[in-house]
């Protein structure tokens, strides 16, 4: 008879890295401007996600457990603002004569 591995559960292995400075700074912006009340998580989500991008938003976030991945993740999206929206759609509007040096 041949004997089944079992392995841990992603949730329970402990990430080593400390997360990406970047992404890190991107969670607290967006818990900046979303200013949701502390404490209030009453919602349930259940959401069936490839292990490794899990593992890959843990690790960018520096977080252990898939619920933080996941609410981390929710927090960046939501807590987005539009500037690069906003950007894309002023293309072409400068004068092709503008000269930023003359502003400095």
């Amino acid at each position: 008879m041949a004997t089944k591995t079992v392995r841990q559960p992603a949730a329970r292995r402990r990430v080593e890295t400390a997360g990406d400075e970047i992404t890190k700074a991107k969670l607290r912006h967006a818990e900046e401007r979303l200013k949701l009340p502390s404490g209030r998580k009453t919602r349930a989500v259940s959401t069936r996600q490839d292990p490794a991008l899990i593992e890959m938003v843990k690790a960018k976030l520096g977080v252990e457990t898939d619920t933080e991945a996941i609410a981390g993740a929710l927090k960046i999206v939501a807590g987005e603002d539009n500037f690069w929206a906003w950007l894309l759609t002023q293309s072409g509007t400068l004068s092709p004569d503008f000269d930023l040096d003359e502003l400095l």
